[in-house]
């Protein structure tokens, strides 16, 4: 039998604020738009890993491509989210299209006001798990069951060795049409006083993060890949409102064509994220910073936005370096960007309230950061 869901996505009764209650799932999220501090706050870049939700109110540059991931996968029951490493990926979905679903707004007038979300999001499962060797015999698909330990991760994989997915779903389902309640009693949608609290009408989304891993993960069982597939377009029909997305590297998209047809519509809605051009990538810089308390001085965030997009030595017409240094680059990375800053940040002197260009020659070097 399917175990209690441990993890659900529950939405909390205020405006603009949303939670989060699970253990070991996402943390709390709250909308700090309008908030601006008196003081230097801690650092807002987050280095080489990737932003979590609760880190939304630093994530910047990616406004319009939270609008176009968020609309594809509501529209579309199977969608493919992909990009090259380094791109952002996996923050674009826990700081960006996460709370741009899960956010409450209010709805309506007097006592049919409400509180109302684009969609419910389950905690995200990946499939790259290593079971121990006894266990293998007992695992229906090493696969699936990765995906259930994310989904339930205080539960032993043996309990959860032989469940289908469908099985290992059927209790969020099931716990979220009995009584539309979490653990702590709170509504996923709860209306203010008189209004109403049906939230029925709203789609659940299922994200599989980092899913090149089932490419890259136990090869020898690459029998199970096609049974996962079966497995997750199966949900799709037993469920009418899921929603799954999947999120890869683009290098490994080619290895998903025996699989598509398995899927609705062949899994053509696909969405793939560009690294930050140059507006972007400065406003990633700046905005941050003025959140957390600093701002750059004139052509200061510029010049190190410009650093960071610096190419390859420019080449004559024999191949040889050209006068006149290097080539700006279209893209900046996104994960070079937040090294550089972070360290850019931790040097800086505690009072220090603007940047100035000697901070960032002295502490934003970038070879000296990515080195």
């Amino acid at each position: 039998s399917s175990a209690a869901p441990l993890a659900t996505v529950v939405s909390s009764s205020l405006a603009q604020e949303t939670i989060i209650s699970a253990p070991g799932a996402l943390p709390d999220i709250q909308d700090t738009d309008i908030f601006m501090p008196a003081e230097v706050q801690g650092n807002p870049f987050v280095g080489p890993r990737a932003f979590e939700p609760d880190e939304r109110q630093f994530f910047y540059g990616r406004d319009d491509e939270i609008a176009i991931l968020a609309g594809q996968v509501m529209s579309r029951r199977a969608s493919l989210f992909f990009a090259q490493s380094g791109a952002g990926k996996s923050s674009l979905l826990r700081a960006g299209l996460i709370p741009d679903l899960i956010q409450q707004t209010k709805a309506g007038r007097g006592p049919g006001r409400r509180m109302v979300q684009k969609m419910r999001v389950m905690p995200i499962l990946e499939v790259g798990y290593n079971p121990a060797e006894e266990l293998f015999d007992s695992i229906d698909n090493v696969y699936v069951l990765s995906a259930l330990l994310s989904l339930y991760p205080g539960k032993p994989a043996e309990e959860l060795a032989s469940l289908t997915l469908c099985e290992g779903l059927a209790s969020y389902f099931d716990r979220s049409s009995a009584d539309d309640s979490t653990s702590n009693g709170t509504s996923p949608m709860t209306p203010e006083a008189g209004g109403k609290s049906d939230d029925s009408y709203l789609s659940t989304l299922l994200i599989f993060d980092q899913f090149e891993e089932l490419f890259t993960y136990h090869p020898e069982h690459w029998r199970k890949r096609e049974d996962f597939f079966r497995q997750v377009n199966q949900a799709l029909e037993e469920y009418p409102d899921l929603h799954v997305v999947f999120t890869m590297r683009e290098d490994f998209i080619a290895e998903l064509t025996p699989y598509a047809n398995l899927l609705p519509d062949q899994l053509r809605a696909r969405f793939r994220l560009e690294r930050l051009k140059r507006n972007a990538a400065l406003q990633a810089i700046v905005a941050p910073a003025e959140k957390a308390g600093r701002t750059f001085a004139t052509g200061v965030a510029d010049e190190l936005v410009d650093n960071l997009r610096r190419g390859q030595p420019k080449q004559d017409r024999s191949g040889g370096e050209a006068a006149g240094g290097v080539e700006l680059g279209e893209y900046v990375e996104p994960v070079h960007l937040q090294i550089v800053c972070r360290q850019l940040w931790e040097n800086l002197p505690a009072r220090r309230k603007v940047i100035e260009a000697a901070d960032v020659q002295a502490f934003g070097d970038v070879d000296q950061a990515l080195t």
